[in-house]
């Protein structure tokens, strides 16, 4: 791994869901959102995960709001965003922007949360499917109206396909360049059950590259502390990258226990391929998947964690102490963080 690479400090920022609420169901949703889910956390609840976040040894620098749609109801909304300042937090939010109805009411919606300051927007041909890209655009222009921060990200199965072109052609006429991020429709949540409707491209080289996603857990509406906002938050508790529900331990005893596990910090530092090819090497390589999503890591990673018998021989391997070891010194040195050094006692 290039030290190039680095991502942003770990623990540095923290998802936060609101709701699985949303005003659509888009067919590549990977939490399944939509206007039928009714799961929200109270009020209160967050106000107490987020004053634990602020807490976390000055190490949580910012809070990203995510769902469902944050939007969906904004006077709550606000008074997060305006805690999490009075805390010492940085707001930020993702949204599909539906609540951008007009370059006006953009405009209104964005300056009734000042405290609000950064924006990731999803545009693709699934939002748009429901959303019309006329809402996006508000969105962007009134974000730079008020001086909010904000960034695109557009999800495909295929870089060729004319829809995710079209997309791409239209962002460039109202925002730079750099602040469009493209990334893989991962084929899990109601994307798994899709069908032929998202056309993936399909290869048999492994998907390379070490998870900067797992630099920012996510809290669930149910409690539970996903390592990332990746696909693995579907599985069970009792795989190796989860560690807790917030509704029985504290977010300190949560993101302690995140800090020294190797399968994680593994998997931020050499990536899902790394991990694969240690699996194959220690002869369970009938047990692993041949063909896959190109470039998607994540959906490799949660293949390799969901199948319970390579679960259990990644338990094994990581078992091991000199392996744990080296697991905390590779993060040292690819990743600049002695925390896992230093809680191991290896100095």
């Amino acid at each position: 791994m290039d030290k190039a690479m680095k991502t942003r400090p770990y623990l540095e920022n923290l998802g936060l869901f609101l709701t699985y609420k949303c005003q659509v169901a888009c067919s590549h949703c990977l939490v399944k959102a939509g206007p039928h889910r009714t799961e929200t956390v109270k009020e209160d609840v967050l106000y107490d995960w987020i004053g634990q976040a602020a807490a976390y040894d000055g190490r949580v620098r910012s809070i990203n709001f995510t769902g469902g749609e944050p939007f969906i109801d904004v006077t709550l909304f606000r008074k997060l965003c305006a805690f999490c300042l009075s805390k010492g937090l940085f707001p930020t939010s993702v949204t599909n922007a539906y609540w951008a109805e007009s370059y006006e009411t953009a405009v209104e919606v964005l300056e009734s949360i000042p405290s609000l300051l950064f924006l990731q927007i999803s545009a693709d041909e699934h939002h748009q499917k429901e959303i019309p890209f006329k809402r996006v655009k508000n969105a962007i222009l009134a974000a730079q109206k008020v001086k909010i921060v904000s960034s695109v990200v557009v999800c495909t199965e295929n870089e060729k396909s004319f829809a995710y072109i079209d997309i791409i052609n239209k962002l460039a006429e109202i925002v730079d360049s750099e602040q469009v991020r493209t990334v893989v429709t991962t084929p899990s949540g109601r994307a798994s059950s899709a069908g032929k409707i998202l056309q993936y491209e399909m290869t048999d080289c492994l998907p390379q590259g070490a998870c900067g996603g797992t630099t920012n857990p996510v809290i669930l509406p149910s409690g539970r502390v996903s390592p990332c906002m990746g696909p693995i938050f579907e599985l069970e508790e009792d795989n190796p990258m989860m560690v807790g529900n917030l509704f029985e331990i504290s977010l300190k005893d949560v993101l302690d226990a995140m800090e020294i596990n190797p399968v994680l910090h593994f998997i931020r530092t050499w990536g899902p391929a790394k991990l694969y090819t240690m699996l194959e090497e220690n002869g369970f390589g009938n047990l692993l998947p041949k063909q896959f999503v190109k470039d998607d890591v994540c959906i490799l990673c949660k293949n390799l964690i969901s199948e319970p018998k390579v679960r259990a021989a990644i338990t094994e391997l990581f078992c091991d102490k000199d392996l744990v070891e080296t697991v905390a010194y590779g993060r040292e040195h690819y990743l600049e963080e002695n925390e896992m050094v230093n809680k191991l006692g290896l100095n």
